[in-house]
């Protein structure tokens, strides 16, 4: 690819303070008016979230605007007072005028402002709207992934509650505040994304592939787009940590990473997690002729006396104080499938990471690039 061959110092736009962007010129001012450079990068400061306006000098008079996400995490103080004033910003700076509005991926601090601003957007014009192949509804391994992150989001918020439920409140917290990525509700971000997508020209918005040809814009002549994520490959977007060749995240599949909490929550909660979660999960290792309902074990006189009830024998103490043991549900692991749900969280937060549109924006004649990664983890990165 072009960007291979280039050597110029390149610029992370996460990375660099960004330059106001000029107003635009006025002829009754009085003098000379200094022409505006050929990119500008205005970087909202909104709270834990990421929003960035660019200006691009165009082939005519009036500036290029691209808008890439518009969101705020979940759990900041006044968030749709806060993202107001961003969109409302925009809508000035803009001239209500946006040529290309990008959504990177579907975390809430990315895009809620979709949502939070809705009446602003509104009232916007969106020439363009650019999102990754991985939000196409056609592409059946985008399908695929998506029918994954639902199950998953799904069994995530079912086993926060269970873990209130069964006193483990700082697990649950934990597994709480990484599904507030995906907002408040279920399918907060797909909404926030759909209404995205309706924004294009047509209902069609551009969904980019990593390797297709770089992306020009007759009212860009010197600027290119090249797109670098996110990959093709199905275990490279599910890779979760990027020092370890063998540690892949979320896997849906009967004997994927999260059939064990899958599999608990279908046993513990019935038909309600069924109608959630569907497809298949881990079979239980017995039939159910040869199963006792955790419910009627409970009063079966030999769990009681081994698994339920207080210990009598007198023979269990604690290595550290001496006192006796009592309390014999440290026996049990009836609740351990709990366990899994920190380490899906932790998995679905970096898969979805990885399915960042990635965009290298090329200044041609010198070479330069600007990169805006979204949330991709550099193995998502080609």
């Amino acid at each position: 690819m072009a960007t291979r061959k280039t050597t110029p110092k390149k610029t992370a736009a996460k990375k660099t303070a960004a330059q106001p962007i000029p107003p635009t010129p006025d002829s009754a001012g009085g003098g000379p008016v200094p022409a505006p450079p050929p990119i500008s990068v205005r970087m909202y400061r909104q709270g834990l979230g990421d929003c960035f306006l660019i200006a691009f000098r165009s082939a005519s008079s009036k500036p290029f605007y691209m808008l890439i996400d518009c969101g705020v995490v979940l759990g900041t103080p006044d968030p749709t007072a806060r993202m107001k004033k961003v969109v409302s910003d925009v809508a000035q700076v803009t001239g209500n005028a946006i040529d290309v509005l990008v959504a990177t991926h579907e975390h809430w601090d990315h895009v809620s402002g979709f949502v939070q601003t809705q009446d602003l957007f509104d009232k916007l014009t969106i020439r363009q709207v650019w999102v990754a192949w991985t939000e196409d509804p056609t592409d059946p391994l985008a399908k695929k992934l998506r029918a994954e992150r639902r199950t998953a989001e799904n069994a995530l918020r079912m086993a926060v509650a269970r873990l209130a439920l069964a006193g483990d409140t700082a697990t649950a917290q934990r597994v709480d505040s990484l599904v507030g990525f995906f907002g408040a509700a279920p399918a907060s971000t797909e909404q926030a994304l759909t209404y995205v997508k309706k924004r294009a020209a047509g209902g069609k918005p551009r969904y980019c592939h990593p390797g297709e040809p770089a992306i020009t814009l007759p009212e860009l002549p010197g600027i290119r787009f090249w797109v670098l994520g996110p990959p093709k490959d199905e275990k490279l977007l599910k890779k979760s940590n990027p020092s370890q060749n063998t540690a892949y995240g979320l896997d849906a599949g009967p004997g994927g990473s999260q059939a064990l909490l899958i599999a608990g929550l279908k046993s513990n909660m019935g038909a309600a997690a069924g109608a959630l979660l569907p497809g298949d999960s881990l079979e239980d290792p017995f039939d159910a002729m040869y199963s006792i309902p955790m419910v009627r074990a409970e009063h079966v006189p030999f769990f009681e006396k081994r698994y339920y009830g207080d210990s009598t024998d007198g023979n269990l103490y604690e290595k550290a104080t001496s006192k006796e043991i009592h309390d014999q549900s440290w026996r049990r692991i009836d609740t351990s499938w709990m366990g899994a749900s920190e380490t899906m969280a932790l998995q679905l937060d970096s898969a979805t990471n990885n399915t960042s549109l990635v965009l290298a924006i090329e200044r041609i004649a010198t070479g330069e690039i600007l990169l805006f990664p979204g949330d991709a983890h550099r193995p998502a990165i080609g």
